[in-house]
Parts: structure tokens; sequence; C-alpha cells
């Protein structure tokens, strides 16, 4: 069951508050209209928040079921209409955006996934195994394990626009 709710404050902004997950919300990305949600309650939630002067319009379309522990980050491409996840249970999965439905399931890392993020047909994922997997979007293979940081690897980000030159910027809890 998903619901919103507008909440009154002294805010000039409207603030909405979208009820569905049952456990804490962990991870958040928004594309356009398109909010994704990853929550300890083991689901993603993709949300519409077409514009609306009464956010009348939101909803929440789609659940994803299928990770056995917290998800922790998510990652939306509408133009691929596809949603990554990494999860505590150390897998990242590819969804449909659209369906919800798991198409891929990525395994190698031996803690879990902390952060996630994608450009092009390239993935990188770090984890609390202390490294940074390289995945291949379209076979969901692993090309490369990087290994370097002395503790849990908790966010990266891509520089660079040609997967040739992409450089991986990480953050380890080893500061």
């Amino acid at each position: 069951v998903c619901s919103s709710d507008l909440v009154k404050t002294n805010s000039p902004w409207s603030v909405m508050t979208l009820a569905g997950h049952s456990g804490e919300v962990r991870c958040l990305h928004l594309e356009g209209s398109r909010l994704v949600s990853g929550s300890t309650d083991l689901t993603i939630k993709v949300w519409d928040l077409s514009s609306s002067t009464h956010w009348s319009s939101i909803a929440c379309r789609v659940t994803m079921v299928g990770h056995t522990d917290t998800v922790r980050c998510v990652q939306m491409d509408q133009e691929r209409d596809i949603v990554i996840s990494g999860s505590y249970d150390t897998t990242l999965k590819l969804w449909e955006l659209r369906t919800g439905t798991c198409v891929k399931t990525l395994r190698g890392h031996s803690g879990p996934v902390l952060a996630i993020q994608a450009r092009g047909t390239l993935l990188v994922s770090g984890s609390g195994d202390r490294t940074i997997r390289l995945w291949q979007l379209d076979t969901g293979q692993c090309s490369a394990t990087l290994s370097g940081h002395g503790d849990a690897v908790t966010c990266l980000t891509l520089a660079g626009q040609k997967e040739e030159d992409m450089r991986i910027v990480s953050g380890s809890l080893d500061r």
C-alpha cells in the first residue's frame, strides 16, 4: 500500500510525505518526475512525482521485491528503463523500471554493497568487503576488482565523459 499526504508547515514550499515502506528508507534517486526509494523492508519503490499544484498525482507505481537484506543504494536510468540496486545481502540487482521485474543479479562482493554509480554501460560498486568492482551493464559480468582501501567503501562517483577516460573517486571508512 502506498499513499501520500500533504503536510502543513511554515515553509513556502509544499511538503509531501510518501508512505509505503514498512521500514527505514536508506536511499533515494530522483530523475525527472520519478523517484526510486530503497528500504530496510527489503523493497524498492518507484514513485511518480508528476507536477501538480495539489500533489494529487503522486503515487507508488511499482514495488520491487527480491533482496534478502536492506537495500542500501539505488540508481535509476529511465533511458534504459532500469533500476540498479545494491544491498546488504552482497548483491546488485538490475530491475525493469516499468514492471519491477528483476532481470539480473550480480554476485561477487563478499560484503554489503554500499555504493553504486552507473554511466553508459559501466557500473561500479563499493562494498563493505573493502573493494570496488567494475561491471558491464549489458552482460552483468565483473570486469575488474579494485582493492586498496583499508575499510568499507561507502561512496563513489565516476568522473569523465567517455568510458575510456573515466576515473573512479571513492571514499571509505578508512578515511
